[in-house]
């Protein structure tokens, strides 16, 4: 979150060039005005993208990635309760371009940082990984569903991975630094209020299923499900500004301002207003900004914005 101001303002230390590799700033990061003002200062700026996103349409070079029938990658389920290591091979004799492994790998050879990167691809770095595991990697490819299951266990035996080996709720880390060591009700405050003017908390961070951030949009089926951008808003906040379902509304912070389309919803409080992000044509992120970063995470407020919504043209 403080990239912007190392290229803006050269702190703590200038920042000239940059590659975007599986990312794509000018929709999902905060403050769409600040994060455009530093790609276009920057000297140089490559893009590593499938398609010509918004950030890539600012670069200066532009690198086809391969998608996901091009790679061999490792997943690893059991971050959703699933002890399972599943293999994604590549489908296709021809990719359209590089998988990003390749990227780096080159990248750290033409810069002297081949002993970083020793291995020759990207099975070889898998093989590696997966060393000391008691998971042969020849074993999970050569597998009829290229998946196989694995035990969980502590990494230090019975011990936690804490000075004493125990399991703490309250944070030394955190009180040394000069924050609550048990996260309490009272440390948990806004930088701002809602008032007469911005009378709505806006969250910005609600998902959708078939989306994962600005990915997936311009696949057919997910399009149909769900075609635009939506504001949710309940029924009688709703009634009380007259705005009726499916209304073009304008919906602004004092970051800025862009037109959606109302949804009323029953689960929304009526001081509440909640808007999918991840589009291009209408970014969430033209509502948030970079004043206020969380103290310990340095995460960005973007879900409690005061916020206003009225009709279109009013």
């Amino acid at each position: 979150m403080l990239l912007t101001r190392a290229i803006l303002e050269d702190d703590p230390y200038p920042v000239r060039a940059m590659l975007v590799a599986g990312g794509n700033p000018m929709v999902t990061f905060p403050s769409v005005r600040s994060q455009q003002e530093a790609l276009k200062k920057l000297d140089f700026l490559a893009v590593f993208d499938l398609f010509m996103t918004p950030t890539a349409r600012l670069a200066d070079l532009v690198f086809p990635a391969a998608d996901q029938l091009d790679n061999l990658e490792l997943h690893d389920y059991g971050r959703i309760g699933r002890p399972y290591l599943g293999l994604m091979r590549p489908v296709s004799l021809d990719p359209t371009g590089w998988p990003t492994w390749k990227l780096v790998f080159e990248l750290a050879r033409v810069l002297g940082l081949s002993h970083l990167f020793p291995w020759k691809d990207n099975r070889d770095a898998i093989a590696y990984r997966l060393s000391g595991t008691g998971v042969n990697f020849s074993d999970l490819e050569q597998s009829p569903g290229s998946t196989t299951s694995y035990e969980c266990k502590m990494p230090m035996g019975d011990r936690w991975h804490t000075d004493d080996g125990k399991l703490h709720y309250r944070s030394k880390l955190l009180h040394e630094a000069g924050n609550e060591a048990i996260p309490v009700p009272d440390a948990l405050t806004l930088p701002y209020e809602t008032d007469a003017s911005f009378p709505f908390w806006l969250s910005t961070g609600d998902r959708v299923s078939a989306f994962q951030h600005g990915q997936f949009r311009d696949i057919p089926i997910y399009k149909s499900i769900f075609p635009e951008a939506i504001l949710d808003i309940h029924p009688d906040a709703a009634s009380r500004l007259g705005i009726r379902q499916g209304d073009a509304v304008v919906l602004s912070t004092k970051y800025g301002e862009v037109e959606v389309r109302a949804n009323l919803s029953e689960e929304m409080r009526p001081d509440c207003l909640r808007m999918t992000h991840g589009w291009e044509g209408t970014n969430a992120n033209q509502l948030t900004g970079l004043e206020h970063l969380d103290k310990v995470s340095g995460f960005p407020w973007l879900k409690a914005l005061p916020s206003k919504v009225e009709l279109r043209g009013l």
